[in-house]
Formats: C-alpha cells, sequence, structure tokens
C-alpha cells in the first residue's frame, strides 16, 4: 500500500523510502528506526559512519543500522541508490536475519546480480507497483546481503530465487485460480517445502498469500471505472463474499468505502 509519494508501508507495516540520488553529500545524521542501505553507482564518496571512516566507490553498497550517526560528502559526480526502511523489516524476518542485529558493513564491488535486484526494487517504487512486489524485491535483496555478510549460507542464493519466482507466477497467475499444487510444481518444491518459504521468507500461508496478493491488485483496479463486482472477479476471486472478505481483512472497511475514500465519492 502506498503511504505517501516517497513511501510505501509493507506486509509487516514497516516502511520503504527509495530515491535515486545525483549528489552525495549528507551532514551529520542519524535514524532513529530506519536502516539506511547506500549503493554507489558512479562517483566515489567519503563517509564517516559511526566513527569509523570509509571511502565508498563504484558499485559499493554500505549499511548503516538505526541509531547510527553518519554522514556523506564527495568532490565528484555521483549517482547512487538510497533505501531507507524500518528496522522491524529486519527483525521480522526469521533464520538468517532475525538472530542478529545487522551490522554497519563496506560491501565492496556488488555482484551484478544484487545490482540489478536494487534498480528493479527502484523501478519498482517508481511505477507505484504493488506493494507484495516491492515487499518481494526488498526480501530478495535483503537475501543477497546477507549471503555476502555471511558466505556460510550457502542456501541463501537459491531461496531468493525461489522467493523472485514465487512473486512472477503470482504475477502472471493471479486472475486465474491457483492452487498449492500449481504453485509447487512451477517452483520445483513439495507442498511442503512451499508452505514453509511462505512462513519463513514473508510470514504468509498460502491462501493468505494469493489474497494478499489479488487484493493489491483489486486496490489498483478501484481507482477505474470498473465496477465493485468486476474488480472482484477481474482480481482472481472467485466470488464476491471471498473478495468482501479478504478486502475487509487487509483494509478494515468494504471495497466501496475505499473506493469512495480515494475518489471522494458519496456511497449510495
Amino acid at each position: 500500500m502506498v503511504a505517501h509519494k516517497n513511501a510505501y508501508n509493507l506486509l509487516d507495516g514497516a516502511e520503504l523510502r527509495v530515491a535515486r540520488k545525483r549528489k552525495a553529500n549528507s551532514p551529520p545524521h542519524t535514524h532513529t528506526t530506519l536502516i539506511e542501505i547506500l549503493y554507489l553507482v558512479e562517483g566515489e564518496v567519503e563517509a564517516d559512519i559511526g566513527g569509523e571512516h570509509i571511502t565508498i566507490r563504484r558499485n559499493d553498497a554500505v549499511i548503516i543500522p538505526e541509531n547510527t550517526m553518519h554522514s556523506y560528502r564527495s568532490t565528484v559526480p555521483c549517482r547512487a541508490l538510497l533505501l531507507l526502511f524500518n528496522a522491524r523489516f529486519v527483525q521480522g524476518l526469521s533464520g538468517k536475519y532475525s538472530d542478529r542485529e545487522l551490522p554497519t558493513h563496506l560491501v565492496a564491488n556488488i555482484p551484478k546480480k544484487l545490482q540489478s535486484q536494487l534498480f528493479l526494487l527502484h523501478n519498482a517504487f517508481q511505477e507505484s507497483a504493488d506493494s507484495l512486489i516491492v515487499h518481494g524485491h526488498l526480501l530478495v535483496v535483503m537475501g543477497h546481503l546477507a549471503s555476502l555478510l555471511n558466505p556460510a549460507e550457502e542456501k541463501a542464493g537459491s531461496c531468493n530465487d525461489l522467493v523472485q519466482a514465487l512473486f512472477g507466477y503470482a504475477q502472471q497467475n493471479y486472475s486465474s485460480a491457483i492452487t498449492v499444487e500449481d504453485v509447487s510444481k512451477a517452483l520445483g518444491l513439495s507442498k511442503s517445502q512451499l508452505s514453509k518459504l511462505l512462513n519463513r521468507e514473508i510470514g504468509l500461508n498460502f491462501n493468505d498469500f494469493i489474497n494478499q496478493y489479488r487484493i493489491q491488485k483489486a486496490r489498483h483496479l478501484l481507482l477505474s471505472d470498473m465496477s465493485i463486482t468486476q474488480v472482484g472477479y477481474e482480481s482472481g476471486f472467485e466470488s464476491l463474499r471471498t473478495f468482501y472478505r479478504a478486502f475487509h481483512k487487509t483494509f478494515h472497511t468494504s471495497p466501496m468505502k475505499y473506493r469512495n475514500s480515494i475518489t471522494g465519492g458519496v456511497e449510495s
């Protein structure tokens, strides 16, 4: 769900902000509840982070935990991607994230796969994509970073690929009937493995994941002139009762009232 022009509310209520910067000069500051990731696309930046001086070069990324004093300065032209998101997004992840704090860390010359994923996240954010898609891209970014910070986690890369494939399958098939058997087969997993992947990486069971994806589609369709009935069926719900129940569970209101709150209309 888009909170405002420059931020997303993720599934667990954590907020994400993404910006593309052409200057990398910033006075000393902290973020009380936000983790910051700076990916330098071009140029060179001198940074002071938590009392430590580092040089950030092209294709480097730096992770700055919450409540950490930091500043940037550069004397040459720069291009950078900046991510800011609530610390509870990381704390809410299981396994390889939740049992430790995210450290201050410079990741030198990040792999091309992670570079591409950062730009995919930026593009999805700029295009106001569904919050589930943005959430998925951020999960994959954090998975790549975790595997770089902890090379012993050999399965991290394959797990990231599975999450990405899961969101891709949902994007292509949300308007059709989707079963756990269909998705398991498409991803090459057993039903049990798929269930564990969803619970571990996204925090939802299969039905809730599919319904959340469809609800985000419905939210966008409610801005069109489609009838409420059309919106429900176009979003992939098999009945209006299921659509209304899932919509109310997410937004605590009816589709009509939600539409009127956005468009300024009056419910008849």
